[in-house]
């Protein structure tokens, strides 16, 4: 835990305003990386940057290694003579207030290819050795997920377990085959990767000369339909086709009489285990490459996790089984050396999963949103935070913050003015901000939708449906620069980010 007090915001990067439509790692995020240096914010946090699949959710992608090639920017290689200007004008409006992901991923993924050739047909051995460099420092995951994309590519992007059973299966002679004729499409998908990879640790640089600490996502479980899953079935409950077994999710509760069944596979912890954890060990180690701290997804499933009969089609039939947190959060600790957690421990929280967070002394997460409507009194109103907490006006998955209010009852509505001290709803979200900086949390972050005052129009994510999330984006740079000096005068009041003054 910092023991200085810090403040952030929460901006996924296909968030970001970008000449092709969808924020990038290059000229967008040193832009917002600049607005961040500016309003004194010492704290970025994304969202999964893998590549994404039907639904386009950083929270099912297709490795939890691999990158996204959405998110390269190409504007980055005109000065390198690989594009002119004019060859990067999409065909499609990029000045909107959503990613047109269908339109952008075809566009792009056009552009990158050509990049591809150009690269090519340039005699660069530097460049060369770059990139043999990073394929045999990566090797353990990159080559199952070059081929991986290779075989998915040639079958239409269908599910692996669609797969003829030569593929499906791995036998090794058919996949020496796809490696022999697929060669081109591989190396293109490791071209990709290396790219992604390049202007990752760019991007990072460029926040470290800026102040700026950067937090990634890594969700808990991976997606069925991954890399991972189809290279290492044996880390997985499947059963002898290689369908889940059992997949995860949560039981039923207050918000849903069903529950939530995910579908994602539920790990073999005992061959994990077995292992000392080596693909868990790996997968922190590869994050922290790009980012300072990680926000661990479902950190409750470390204790106990919800494992539900794939037979089931809802989460009614699920059983808690312990999960052995402890042992895997010592082993990341003793070979990391680190634990760079924030432990989202939100929901329906058992004394063990408190107990795991705080043997480690792991920040958790208190959420303004959840502080109201409730029976008894919340840790999650602002006035009673602890130290070693991330504090969140809401998340990516909740309303904003004026989206919630505005569906509140009438005397919950009441309930929150009256802690606030307002007499009317005028300047209510900056008021929660404000609230909310002032706490005793060591660090505190609101989404950018939160300090531009929208409503739910503005909402990332619903959780528990398919299609229409992720799409939010900023239209514009002159959207949030008269933000600058609200968010820079919030640190300074309250001690907070990047402000020279705050420990004189």
């Amino acid at each position: 835990m910092s023991s200085n007090r810090s403040s952030g915001i929460l901006c996924h990067v296909t968030s970001l305003p970008s000449a092709d439509g969808i924020g990038n790692l290059g000229e967008s995020s040193r832009q917002w990386l600049d607005f961040l240096a500016a309003t004194g914010c010492n704290y970025w946090q994304i969202l999964p940057l893998g590549p994404t699949g039907f639904g386009d959710s950083p929270y099912q992608v297709f490795s939890a290694f691999a990158g996204n090639p959405m998110l390269i920017s190409l504007a980055d290689f005109c000065d390198e003579g690989y594009f002119k200007k004019n060859e990067l004008t999409p065909p499609y409006a990029v000045e909107d207030e959503e990613v047109h992901f269908l339109e952008v991923s075809q566009w792009k993924e056009q552009k990158l290819r050509i990049l591809y050739q150009r690269y090519q047909s340039k005699i660069d051995p530097d460049l060369d050795k770059e990139i043999s460099t990073f394929a045999a420092n990566n090797e353990f995951w990159l080559a199952d997920y070059c081929l991986f994309m290779a075989i998915k590519n040639k079958f239409n992007r269908h599910p692996w377990h669609m797969w003829p059973a030569e593929y499906r299966f791995r036998d090794e002679a058919a996949l020496q085959r796809a490696r022999d004729e697929m060669a081109e499409e591989i190396n293109y998908q490791q071209f990709l990767q290396f790219i992604f990879h390049a202007q990752c640790l760019q991007m990072r640089q460029y926040a470290k000369s800026k102040n700026i600490n950067l937090i990634g996502d890594i969700p808990l479980y991976v997606a069925f339909d991954s890399a991972d899953v189809w290279s290492q079935p044996d880390l997985f409950q499947l059963n002898q086709d290689r369908i889940p077994a059992f997949v995860a999710g949560v039981p039923p509760d207050y918000f849903s009489s069903t529950g939530q069944r995910w579908g994602n596979p539920v790990y073999r912890w005992d061959v994990l285990e077995a292992s000392h954890f080596d693909w868990w060990v790996k997968r922190i180690r590869h994050t922290v490459n790009y980012v300072d701290l990680i926000r661990l997804d479902h950190f409750r499933g470390l204790a106990a996790y919800y494992s539900i009969p794939s037979i089931y089609p809802t989460a009614e039939n699920g059983v808690w089984i312990p999960a052995p947190g402890q042992e895997l959060l010592q082993t990341i600790q003793d070979k990391l050396q680190v634990l760079p957690f924030i432990a989202e421990d939100l929901g329906v929280i058992t004394p063990d999963v408190t107990a795991l967070r705080d043997n480690f002394n792991l920040p958790g997460m208190r959420i303004f949103q959840f502080g109201f409507g409730v029976m008894e009194e919340s840790i999650h109103k602002p006035s009673i935070y602890v130290e070693n907490c991330v504090a969140y006006t809401g998340t990516h998955d909740n309303e904003t913050t004026l989206g919630w209010f505005k569906l509140q009852k009438a005397e919950v509505q009441r309930e929150v003015l009256e802690y606030l001290n307002l007499t009317s709803t005028h300047n209510l979200v900056l008021t929660c901000i404000d609230r909310l900086w002032s706490s005793q949390a060591y660090l505190t972050l609101a989404p950018i939708q939160d300090f531009l005052q929208l409503g739910n129009e503005a909402r990332m994510n619903l959780p528990g449906t398919v299609g229409g999330n992720w799409k939010w984006k900023l239209k514009d740079w002159q959207q949030i620069e008269p933000l600058v000096q609200l968010i820079a005068q919030l640190n300074q009041t309250h001690r907070r980010g990047n402000n020279p003054d705050k420990n004189s």
